[in-house]
């Protein structure tokens, strides 16, 4: 009945407006801070105040555009919101893609700790739209190659050699769009992850 974007204000700088385009009906979008310190229970009851203002219902869906602090705080929201709805996930980091996006982890912080309230609610789908790494800076795309370094040792010689042939683009020049052998290095671990 009503589609709500969850995003920060970093990549909503990029691709909130792309996506928005992309759809025929009126979308509720909610850019929070990005960073950690989103992932709190005064951002989740802001965010599930302001989707139930927007009049979404049982019948509505979210979808996650973001990194993994917006994946699993949009992820609890659909998670408990109307007692759940659909969520979809878009990561836009090579870690979300690969990892927090993956398996259905939602959660919010506690000032103990990282992830000590949430719930697994599987997303509807993971979209991983490979041009949205273009924005990442140099720091975010070595991080997330740590994560595809991890399911290249598990998973074998070929994922590691696709990953060394990958791996120049995670030091190289901001706004160089990634090679195209990442495609097949995000799915492989996508698919191990799973």
């Amino acid at each position: 009945t009503r589609l709500a974007i969850v995003t920060d204000t970093n990549v909503a700088r990029h691709w909130l407006a792309p996506l928005t385009a992309a759809w025929r009906d009126p979308v509720e979008t909610i850019a929070i801070e990005p960073g950690e310190a989103s992932k709190s229970f005064a951002t989740y009851e802001r965010l599930c105040n302001q989707l139930v203002a927007a009049g979404l219902d049982r019948g509505s869906a979210i979808i996650a555009l973001g990194g993994g602090v917006v994946g699993d705080l949009a992820g609890f929201v659909a998670a408990t919101l109307f007692r759940g709805i659909p969520v979809v996930q878009v990561p836009t980091t090579i870690v979300a893609m690969t990892d927090s996006a993956i398996g259905g982890k939602t959660a919010v912080d506690l000032p103990a700790g990282k992830n000590l309230v949430g719930a697994f609610w599987q997303p509807s789908l993971v979209a991983c739209p490979l041009e949205a790494l273009i924005t990442l800076p140099e720091r975010e795309r070595r991080a997330g190659f740590g994560e595809l370094w991890k399911y290249a040792l598990l998973d074998g010689p070929e994922l590691w050699t696709s990953v060394v042939t990958c791996a120049g683009w995670a030091a190289g020049p901001a706004a160089t769009p990634p090679p195209p052998e990442l495609r097949t290095v995000v799915d492989r671990s996508v698919a191990y992850k799973a």
